[in-house]
């Protein structure tokens, strides 16, 4: 579920509806400002989904962002990095107030409308004509 839900939202989309500002964009990189900042002063860099299947990313860098991407010492490389969020934690977290059952819920029932009106559509444009 989780993995679909990724696919089908963009963490810009997710973001922007809840104040953050787009900075700017280019194929390889998104940079945004947390709701409170300006918009030249961008504090989140998202990151595209690769080819490997790896999802869309986001990094929160402002301590005021209640996104924040903690840092953390890698055990096996020993380089500080950052936590990076898909656009499912990002919709927990924003949409849901960190309610992971209510978030999961939510969007399990998005998926089967989805996958219902898909069906229901792929069954009209299939059905047999007049003969």
């Amino acid at each position: 579920m989780r993995q679909a839900f990724n696919d089908r939202h963009h963490i810009a989309d997710l973001l922007t509806q809840h104040g953050y500002q787009l900075g700017f964009a280019t194929d390889t990189l998104t940079r945004l400002a947390r709701p409170g900042r300006d918009a030249s002063s961008s504090s989140v860099t998202i990151f595209p989904a690769r080819a490997d299947g790896a999802p869309e990313l986001s990094v929160h860098f402002s301590s005021s962002d209640e996104l924040y991407s903690e840092e953390y010492l890698d055990p096996r490389t020993r380089q500080v990095r950052r936590k990076a969020h898909d656009a499912f934690y990002i919709y927990v977290m924003l949409a849901h107030g960190g309610d992971w059952r209510a978030a999961y819920a939510a969007a399990c029932a998005e998926l089967e409308q989805t996958a219902a009106s898909g069906l229901l559509f792929h069954q009209v444009a299939n059905a047999p004509g007049p003969v």
